[in-house]
């Protein structure tokens, strides 16, 4: 499987990175806590998610702490007319499997961004839509767009109608749980959307929003001018977010020069927490390009797919069996 590998380490050590399938499981398990009282049969579960890595990988993003997954988003790409106010929240997700997905289209969709109760107010969703608008520059498209729940809507429609709430959200007299939010980072209401999904606490309404490709998101790198926008570039070539060493890795290092013999050689400064394919990511955040492989051995990338199954099915058999006793 084709997985992105995008990441950035956020203020206090909470990390944005692109999805992988080990994340399905606690994803399906988010989506239950963000949106309890979304209807069951629309929201995502660990088969769509995987079916999402297939579709689109680098446009699928978590926010981890540690291992946890505390924030999620999934996106598409579609050719989408923004003056368009027919469609709803199912002829998007497709049950589920976001097979509406477009491989040439135009726009990124955010079918869904959730940020866990207990880690909200710290910049995660911020920061996610920064990293779906660097998918947006780096494919050259023409910037997001999705449907933001009427999060307060369901509270007071005793009292407005819905078209009175969203009126009072576009003149900035009302403060919207979710859209206002969207609306500080630079998102543009397009128009209200009736029976878009099924959700009381929207009663049902969202609004069709929109964020260009002009504008910029806090925490966003753009692509340097000379790098073509093509989808093989996308999340898949070297990020320097810190110097290197960056701060994190310095302790390491500072740490590994009182831990380690000095008779043991150092070629570079990187201090690795995790790879993939040709593609090396330090503590920092920054990603590099693996030219050495493993020394001695074949080359095979990191963490390949059919490998770990291997090693995954193999561990859960023998794990050591010393050969002067058995073979």
């Amino acid at each position: 499987m084709n997985v992105a590998s995008y990441r950035r380490v956020l203020a206090g050590g909470l990390v944005i990175a692109s999805a992988r399938p080990e994340h399905a499981t606690q994803l399906e398990a988010l989506q239950r806590v963000v949106f309890p009282t979304l209807a069951d049969n629309q929201r995502f579960k660990a088969a769509h998610y995987l079916k999402h890595l297939e579709l689109f990988p680098e446009g699928q993003f978590v926010g981890l702490d540690g291992d946890r997954v505390v924030a999620a988003t999934a996106t598409i790409r579609l050719h989408f007319d923004v003056d368009d106010r027919s469609h709803t929240f199912a002829d998007i997700i497709q049950g589920g499997w976001l097979t509406s997905h477009r491989p040439a289209g135009d726009w990124l969709y955010g079918a869904d961004i959730g940020v866990h109760p207990d880690y909200r107010g710290r910049g995660l969703a911020l920061a996610m839509y920064a990293a779906r608008q660097e998918v947006v520059w780096t494919l050259g498209l023409e910037g997001q767009v999705t449907a933001g729940m009427m999060s307060g809507y369901g509270a007071v429609r005793g009292r407005m109608s819905a078209e009175a709430y969203y009126e009072g959200l576009v003149a900035g007299r009302i403060n919207d749980p979710t859209l206002s939010m969207q609306q500080r980072v630079g998102f543009k209401f397009r128009g209200l959307l009736r029976d878009y999904l099924i959700d009381p606490v929207c009663d049902n309404y969202s609004v069709l929003i929109t964020l260009d490709a002009a504008k910029d998101v806090e925490g966003a790198v753009r692509p340097p001018a000379h790098v073509s926008p093509t989808k093989e570039s996308a999340m898949s070539s070297i990020q320097l977010r810190t110097d290197v060493p960056g701060p994190r890795s310095k302790a390491l290092l500072a740490r590994r020069m009182s831990a380690v013999p000095n008779g043991l050689g150092k070629a570079t400064d990187v201090v690795v927490e995790r790879a993939e394919g040709a593609l090396v990511h330090d503590v920092d955040g920054n990603t590099f390009i693996d030219f050495v492989g493993g020394i001695g051995a074949l080359a095979v990338g990191h963490c390949p797919a059919p490998v770990l199954q291997a090693m995954h099915e193999e561990a859960q058999k023998l794990v050591h069996m010393c050969s002067l006793v058995g073979t």
